[in-house]
């Protein structure tokens, strides 16, 4: 049977143990000197003390047998005993670190409380993180890219709107010049008539 592991068989193996030493010790020292007493004040015969270990190891028994959870909590136990075990320790030496842990708290609470209020302001801040502008950026840039691309084409209309005007500026220029040149030459003509 391993250290530590509480099991129904080693739970009634264990009071087996108790009563074998109980009663060894009764019959050393004799029968329990106080001797209860009845109502009609006859003295109840003494209970040796192993007939009580033998009635509570049956109460526990029947114990074991009615609640199903008390099984399953000890075989859950068990399983954590033998877990603790190969981690090379025992539950006293847990008991003992969560006792460890109580003293180091109590010891640092001041501090403790500090980073715990450091903790609720960071906690009240986390949702500056993120501002719901960031969350939009993925909206604005499809509207920007919708801007560049209407701007490209802008820009590729005007291009063709600036050739247009300057071809026609060019073609007034040739019209004009033309029209001016026609015009020096009737002038020159109407000097030359008499």
């Amino acid at each position: 049977m391993k250290r530590g592991n509480v099991s129904h068989v080693a739970l009634s193996s264990n009071v087996a143990d108790l009563s074998n030493r109980v009663a060894a010790a009764e019959s050393r020292v004799g029968q329990p000197s106080v001797v209860p007493k009845l109502k009609g004040g006859a003295e109840e015969p003494p209970v040796p003390v192993c007939d009580k270990i033998g009635a509570l190891e049956k109460s526990v028994n029947e114990l074991f047998e009615k609640e199903t959870e008390i099984l399953e909590f000890e075989k859950k136990m068990g399983c954590l005993e033998a877990w603790v075990e190969s981690e090379h320790s025992e539950s006293s030496n847990l008991v003992l670190n969560n006792i460890v842990k109580r003293n180091y708290i109590i010891q640092r609470s001041d501090r403790l409380r500090e980073v715990g209020k450091s903790l609720g302001e960071i906690q009240e801040l986390e949702e500056h993180i993120t501002p719901p502008v960031y969350q939009e950026l993925p909206k604005h840039s499809e509207q920007l890219h919708k801007i560049e691309v209407n701007s490209a084409m802008t820009v590729g209309t005007a291009i063709k709107l600036h050739e247009h005007v300057s071809k026609m500026a060019e073609d007034y220029h040739k019209t004009v010049m033309s029209v001016n040149s026609q015009l020096l030459v009737w002038n020159r003509m109407f000097d030359k008539k008499p």
